[in-house]
């Protein structure tokens, strides 16, 4: 039987900037991520919403997430929610907000739970975008957009992915500049050479 394995390659563990945004001290979201994925394939690392609410709490005790119920019919409910980072706070003073909507289905445990799924799913998209999960995002998703810009044009006949290198860093020293990103790892081969073939499976040129 396969297993679902995931690349921990993300943002978090290669920037340090990224890794104190939002820092609690003794608190590290990555014990609570778990694996999504098919089985067999390559998976990704996800932090449920109950744990981006805990972080949020943790880091704003005074903060309220605010949501609104914007369609609601017997089929499909859309939901926006709101991220402030105190309860005090005028109801256009938020950080960060989101949508989602969700419809009914024959799902004999979820299918009646629409609107509860719409919830969490707004309010889960609100606190990542409020720095809550966003350090994890995977980086195919960067892929994806880069994917669906390039098959907008018919005349492209290659795509190809540069992988960050650290071969130019001697030219900062010798000019006596600082180099931002310090401690940045290269990406591997073998992990550029999975990205270039996600981006190959998805080009249509």
């Amino acid at each position: 039987m396969g297993a679902t394995t995931a690349n921990a390659a993300y943002m978090y563990d290669e920037v340090e900037e990224i890794r104190n945004l939002n820092k609690v001290e003794g608190f590290d979201p990555r014990r609570y991520m778990r694996i999504i994925g098919q089985e067999g394939q390559a998976g990704k690392y996800y932090l449920d919403v109950a744990f981006r609410k805990l972080w949020f709490r943790l880091k704003y005790p005074e903060g309220k997430i605010v949501k609104k119920i914007l369609k609601l019919t017997d089929q499909v409910a859309i939901v926006e929610a709101r991220v402030y980072l105190h309860r005090n706070d005028s109801e256009e003073n938020f950080i960060a907000n989101a949508l989602a909507q969700k419809y009914r289905t024959e799902d004999g445990q979820f299918g009646n739970k629409f609107v509860e799924l719409a919830e969490t799913a707004a309010v889960g998209r609100a606190l990542s975008d409020a720095g809550f999960g966003l350090q994890f995002a995977d980086k195919e998703e960067d892929i994806d957009k880069y994917v669906e810009i390039v098959n907008k044009f018919p005349n492209v006949i290659k795509y190809e992915l540069l992988g960050y290198h650290t071969m130019g860093v001697f030219k900062y020293n010798e000019l006596g500049i600082k180099y931002r990103l310090d401690g940045v790892e290269p990406l591997s081969v073998t992990r550029l050479k999975e990205l270039q073939n996600y981006a190959n499976s998805k080009l249509t040129i």
